[in-house]
């Protein structure tokens, strides 16, 4: 062989032993990583046989009713009548009075019918002191009746920093 064709194959040799090197310490996982990523995929495997498990635990707890009969008696008395949601406003007003809650708007939005009952929601916005405001959203559907709270904001009033306002969508509904 000639000179350079041997300088040639030396240099390339050296290339590869290099880029041997570079790939064995450098690029690939070292044992403590893998060692880490199996250790990270078990704890996830024995995270997601527990949720399973608790999954189906709740599964079991939660009762439907068993015919379509006693399912739709429990949906109508979910669904206010007309009488009762001139009583739901008042209990609302209520409920704001004895947590102390200042109303600043009160607004009934347009109603929206669906198939076997209307959506009657109200713009809300209210004022107080932040464990009076979460109560007061948490009286309002901790009832029998099927009230949603959507569009929650809440800020720090202007004037007053020890005061919460809020701003939501408090809906109600009404069957036919």
């Amino acid at each position: 062989m000639n000179q350079s064709l041997k300088q040639k194959l030396i240099v390339v040799l050296c290339i590869c032993f290099l880029a041997l090197i570079y790939f064995s310490l450098i690029y690939s996982p070292t044992q403590d990583v893998q060692l880490t990523l199996e250790s990270n995929i078990k704890k996830l495997d024995g995270l997601t046989t527990q949720h399973k498990k608790e999954l189906e635990e709740l599964e079991k707890r939660v009762s439907l009713p068993s015919d379509k009969k006693d399912m739709d008696s429990t949906i109508s008395h979910a669904l206010p009548n007309k009488v009762e949601v001139a009583s739901f406003l008042k209990d609302i007003s209520k409920i704001g009075q004895s947590l102390k809650i200042q109303f600043l708007e009160f607004r009934p939005q347009e109603k929206v019918q669906k198939t076997n009952y209307i959506l009657i929601p109200f713009h809300v916005k209210i004022q107080g002191k932040f464990p009076q405001v979460l109560g007061f959203f948490d009286k309002i559907t901790d009832t029998d009746k099927l009230i949603t709270v959507s569009g929650l904001k809440l800020t720090l009033a202007e004037k007053d920093a020890s005061l919460v306002k809020a701003d939501a969508v408090i809906t109600t509904f009404q069957r036919f």
